[in-house]
């Protein structure tokens, strides 16, 4: 409905049990925006007349790569070597269906995944 990417932090929360509402548990979050917090880059224009101006030059974070292949150097399950390589980006049966896989849990060590 809203496309609201926002970063926040939890500032609090607490773990209540509750059922009058069909719920078994019910755990109210207190959030709080991430603002991130660097040196900042000016960029500094002087025209014809000697009249300096200052713009801030902002760049937002970039997200991490995830590369095409991953080559496995621990035994691991093919769910914890696809969330290690992408950061939890990419789906990890997607990954067994690439690779023609079908046990999840056998390890691959060695092995070099293709993950897109």
């Amino acid at each position: 409905m809203f496309d609201t990417n926002l970063l926040v932090t939890i500032e609090n929360y607490s773990i209540r049990e509750d059922a009058k509402n069909g719920f078994d548990v019910v755990v109210p979050l207190q959030l709080k925006e991430y603002k991130y917090y660097a040196t900042k880059e000016v960029e500094v224009k002087t025209d014809e007349n000697g009249k300096e101006t200052y713009t801030i030059k902002e760049n937002r974070p970039t997200d991490k790569i995830t590369p095409s292949v991953w080559k496995v150097t621990k035994e691991k399950s093919v769910y914890e070597a696809v969330k290690l390589a992408s950061g939890g980006s990419l789906n990890w049966r997607s990954v067994m269906n690439l690779n023609k896989m079908y046990n999840p849990s056998t390890p691959t060590l060695k092995e070099v995944l293709k993950l897109e």
